[in-house]
């Protein structure tokens, strides 16, 4: 066995006590001394308000427990009460009631003992709440100095720490409830709600309070830190306060951690929900404020996690309905026209709202919504010059993030040899938005054949080709309105579709003739003219062939 908690003993309070553990068995005493600072009278009624920690203080265990009065280190006993002159008073009903056990003492004392034995059959808490050394004017079993009303303390239906006689059953409550920051927070970030419950001067203490404060989504719970004897259930949102706003307790404040994990206006409210007593100026559980914010057992704090949009996303915001009127503002600036429950945001800012109550009152989102749009934008760059068929460009795109050409290629820079006009479409991408840009290429006709055709002439001589001479003329396709030709040749300009002059004569043993078609663009054609291998076919002496002879006569 064993005896806890004593300085507990050193006020009336009945939510306390020191406490005396017995264990089974024969032959074990436990005791509490408590002296006193003056010396008792006789005729005074002295002893301790105690209960069993384990229920009904029956008559089994209240034989086991005696009172003896003793002046000062004298051990010798003055005043012993026990068993049936162990008087007892209750001083607050219920299944565990306090009682008050002691007796009348006849001679002087100036220290107290509360004695327990052991039971053979039975272990058991004895709560000891104080030791009392009283008159009782009123005769209702509770002594003057702790009366509490004008009348019989020991009624108290409603369990409040008040008896009926004094009890109004009237409890003025009120929330407050603010957030540790004041700015806008990023997504994932870890924010504190700070909510108090005010018990305001001159009020009852409250039984059976009950706040709801349940976070909602975006809000997602970490962690709690409640005063002790109340409880916080996360899932539920219920702090059960109970009877712990009273006596000296006037405000109790408890402090929730969530992670904001979504964008928006975050809102967390805490509403008083039960209490037995009524509160003057509030009704529980009602999810409102009240005409003109009257009630004053309901409180919000809320917080902005801004929205990232896309250059081409469009945020919708809708006020409560029923209002007189509406005004929204950007950045705290007046928005002209934008005065209906409605409003779409297409650019980036701090959003808010203003609709007056009925009462005059000013109302309105107390958290802006914050809106921050992508800088992204495209630039699949300037329209080249036009190029001639056939040759390249390179294309140079900017705008960050990640590029994708419509040709596939994923850098941002690209080099492209279109032969004809064509368009090239950059996507850039970054932080989930997009963005396109085309920029467009333009081809000029190329020539694209010479449409040479080489004539050769021997000079009369069959048998020399030291001599051959070829001349040739171009009929190019492929190009625009007229060409000239450079190169191992000049000439020009001639008109396409139509064959141009004859370029020569040239000695065939002078070789191939590299000449350069160039069209009215400005686009040229390579091409070589091949020089015919011969003219001359005959060898240089006679081809000797075989003569037959034949003799007529």
């Amino acid at each position: 066995g064993s005896v806890s908690s004593l300085s507990n003993l050193t006020d009336s309070d009945t939510t306390n006590f020191a406490a005396i553990n017995s264990i089974i068995g024969i032959g074990c005493t436990y005791y509490i001394d408590v002296p006193l600072n003056f010396t008792a009278t006789p005729n005074t009624f002295v002893g301790f308000a105690i209960n069993n920690g384990g229920g009904l203080l029956d008559a089994a265990l209240l034989n086991t427990i005696s009172v003896t009065t003793y002046n000062g280190s004298n051990t010798t006993a003055l005043n012993t009460f026990s068993g049936g002159s162990l008087l007892s008073a209750n001083v607050l009903s219920g299944s565990n009631a306090i009682v008050q056990v002691g007796g009348r003492i006849t001679q002087p004392c100036t220290r107290l003992r509360i004695s327990a034995n052991s039971l053979l059959t039975l272990a058991y808490t004895l709560r000891v709440f104080y030791a009392f050394i009283k008159t009782d004017a009123d005769g209702d079993g509770v002594y003057d100095c702790m009366d509490k009303c004008n009348g019989n303390d020991l009624l108290d239906t409603d369990g409040d720490g008040l008896p009926n006689a004094c009890d109004n059953d009237l409890t003025d409550l009120n929330i407050t409830k603010v957030v540790n920051v004041t700015d806008t927070v990023s997504k994932g970030t870890n924010v504190t709600f700070t909510l108090t419950i005010n018990r305001l001067p001159n009020s009852e203490s409250p039984t059976g309070l009950k706040i709801k404060d349940l976070l909602p989504p975006g809000l997602k719970y970490v962690s709690k830190n409640v005063p002790v004897g109340t409880f916080y259930n996360q899932t539920t949102g219920i702090w059960n306060v109970g009877s712990a706003l009273s006596g000296t307790f006037t405000t109790l404040t408890m402090t929730l951690v969530a992670s904001a994990d979504s964008s928006g206006v975050l809102s967390n409210v805490a509403e008083v929900i039960s209490v037995n007593e009524q509160d003057p100026d509030s009704t529980p559980g009602n999810g409102t404020s009240g005409t003109g914010a009257s009630e004053d057992d309901i409180a919000t704090a809320c917080v902005s996690v801004p929205f990232f949009l896309c250059p081409t996303n469009t945020l919708k915001l809708t006020a409560p309905l029923g209002a007189q009127s509406y005004q929204w503002y950007r950045n705290g600036v007046l928005i002209q026209g934008a005065t209906d429950s409605t409003y779409l945001i297409k650019q980036s800012g701090s959003y808010t709202f203003n609709s007056p109550l009925a009462s005059g009152c000013a109302s309105g989102n107390c958290c802006p919504v914050v809106v921050n749009y992508s800088d992204l934008v495209a630039n699949a760059g300037t329209a080249p010059a036009p190029i001639c068929a056939g040759s390249s460009v390179t294309l140079t795109g900017s705008g960050g993030g990640t590029y994708l050409w419509s040709t596939g290629a994923t850098t941002a820079s690209i080099t492209v040899a279109p032969t004809t006009t064509q368009d090239y479409i950059l996507t850039v991408t970054r932080g989930g938005c997009t963005a396109k840009d085309t920029v467009t290429v333009s081809v000029k006709p190329s020539p694209l054949t010479p449409g040479a055709l080489a004539i050769c002439n021997n000079a009369g001589t069959t048998s020399t080709n030291t001599d051959d001479t070829f001349t040739f003329t171009l009929n190019p396709t492929g190009g625009t309105t007229t060409y000239t030709v450079s190169g191992g040749v000049t000439g020009g300009p001639f008109n396409y579709g139509t064959k141009s002059a004859a370029f020569g004569p040239f000695l065939i043993s002078g070789g191939n003739k590299a000449i350069v078609i160039t069209d009215a663009n400005g686009c040229s054609l390579s091409a070589t003219v091949a020089a015919p291998a011969t003219c001359s076919n005959c060898p240089a002496t006679p081809i000797c062939v075989p003569v037959t002879v034949k003799l007529l006569k």
